[in-house]
């Protein structure tokens, strides 16, 4: 079982390595790649980079609509232009319970090679887009909230202590 790296674990703020094609075909990479859908549902994610679970390789998971992506290698190639971009609240499992507003693109197309070798060009919109650009940040070893000011993280941070005591009193019945 493969367990979620914390946000100050040394491997997300690397740059990951890329994959070669030979190792796809490994019983290892295959295994790797099933457990790391089996934890990213378990933590209830959309998403999960390798770095997030230790390994520091150009390999990320989502999972939306009913649609799996295996993202090996991945590139944007273009749509990363700042005017048509949106701001939303992300989240990520290796920061639990923090949520923050990331401006991104809303519109992306994308190259990635898949489980089996192919190279896959798609383009990508709404939260699927987004979560790409969330996942790719990861391999980049850039973290979400690099992305924010330190007073809205801080901001941010105080509300989850806020929340976490308002749960525990509740839990207590005061």
């Amino acid at each position: 079982m493969l367990k979620i790296y914390p946000d100050t674990a040394s491997v997300l703020q690397r740059v990951a390595t890329p994959i070669s094609t030979s190792d796809l075909e490994t019983p290892h990479f295959t295994k790797l790649l099933e457990d790391m859908y089996t934890c990213m549902k378990d933590n209830d994610g959309i998403g999960l980079a390798a770095p997030q679970v230790g390994y520091s390789i150009r390999l990320f998971v989502m999972e939306l609509d009913g649609t799996r992506y295996t993202c090996i290698n991945p590139e944007i190639t273009s749509g990363i232009d700042a005017s048509e971009s949106i701001v939303e609240k992300e989240g990520c499992l290796s920061f639990p319970g923090l949520r923050l507003n990331i401006k991104r693109p809303d519109k992306i197309t994308v190259k990635y090679l898949d489980e089996s070798g192919t190279m896959i060009y798609d383009s990508l919109s709404g939260i699927n887009a987004r979560c790409f650009q969330h996942e790719l940040d990861h391999l980049n070893g850039v973290v979400f909230t690099d992305k924010v000011s330190k007073t809205s993280l801080s901001i941010a941070k105080k509300n989850i202590s806020k929340n976490l005591k308002k749960k525990e009193r509740r839990k207590e019945g005061k």
